[in-house]
């Protein structure tokens, strides 16, 4: 199965595209942190906090002290704690990083994790 993770910034982007819904049809079992899911509740992303609700992204518990210590290698480069928690569950997981942000993107291809962007969905 591929294993995706996603970040605010692509579930922002497909949401107000209106393709939210042809993500499952790349068939990736989608997951994403409880610190983004805070942020979505944040911003008002009703639609993806609907998948999030049903299991179809799965959010996985994110407590800072699981990834301290990435959270202190990575914070000085403008990670924020929301950005280490996906780059975590990517490395924990062998999974996609869905970033548009540039941070965490150059960050997590200095370790290897393939990183996309919200255009990569549409492709």
């Amino acid at each position: 199965m591929k294993i995706a993770i996603k970040d605010t910034s692509v579930f922002m982007d497909l949401e107000y595209m209106g393709v939210l819904d042809n993500w499952f049809s790349l068939g990736y079992e989608t997951y994403t942190s409880s610190f983004v899911v805070l942020e979505l509740e944040t911003h008002g992303l009703e639609k993806s906090l609907q998948y999030v609700r049903s299991d179809r992204i799965q959010s996985l518990d994110s407590k800072l002290e699981d990834f301290i210590e990435l959270y202190d290698e990575c914070s000085p480069f403008g990670l924020s704690a929301q950005d280490v928690s996906i780059l975590h569950f990517a490395l924990e997981k062998n999974a996609i990083l869905l970033t548009c942000d540039q941070d965490p993107k150059e960050t997590a291809e200095k370790r290897s994790v393939e990183c996309r962007g919200s255009i990569w969905v549409l492709n």
